[in-house]
């Protein structure tokens, strides 16, 4: 079962143990203006839309259950350095093993890189889900490969008072 639904509406999986016994498949494409938490950190420009492509797959494996979270986009955070917008792209993938409410996370999980262990009750908030994995994509501090502050921008396009005395020194080797 394969469903696509529009981004403004909210997306609940309603067991997700039973999507993921089944094999259940949600798709969907969301502006990543629209999460709350994300809002801060996002930027306009860089020819980005802001729109994040995410992908839910159930997934029974060795009696365990899953839920793989697939993100696709970019999205425009700010420079740090030169205060405009920098794409981040999100190519991301994670399984997600799920435990009921209030079950203890199982040893051998805590050891597991390959997934992430939460627990879940009834209506499983896909979009939260999906903000989650937005925010822990995010780079601590985000930058262009090569830009500068916007002090040094400034400063080289004012002249400085010593310039002119820079230039007459130049002027006078030359002769």
């Amino acid at each position: 079962m394969s469903q696509q639904l529009p981004a403004s509406q909210d997306v609940l999986i309603a067991d997700p143990f039973d999507f993921a016994r089944r094999g259940g498949v949600i798709n969907g494409t969301v502006d990543a203006r629209s999460f709350e938490r994300l809002a801060d950190v996002l930027e306009e420009g860089a020819g980005l839309d802001q729109r994040v492509r995410y992908h839910l797959q159930g997934l029974r494996q060795d009696d365990k259950l899953f839920i793989v979270l697939q993100l696709e986009g970019a999205i425009g955070l700010g420079c740090q350095r030169c205060l405009q917008a920098v794409p981040h792209v999100l190519e991301s993938e994670n399984r997600l093993m799920l435990l009921a409410e209030g079950e203890a996370l199982p040893d051998e999980a805590l050891e597991d890189d390959s997934c992430d262990p939460i627990n879940v009750g009834h209506n499983f908030d896909v979009l939260a889900a999906v903000e989650d994995e937005i925010l822990l994509s995010l780079p601590i501090s985000p930058m262009h490969d090569s830009c500068e502050t916007p002090a040094a921008a400034v400063a080289k396009a004012k002249d400085s008072p010593f310039s002119v005395l820079a230039q007459l020194k130049s002027d006078k080797g030359n002769k």
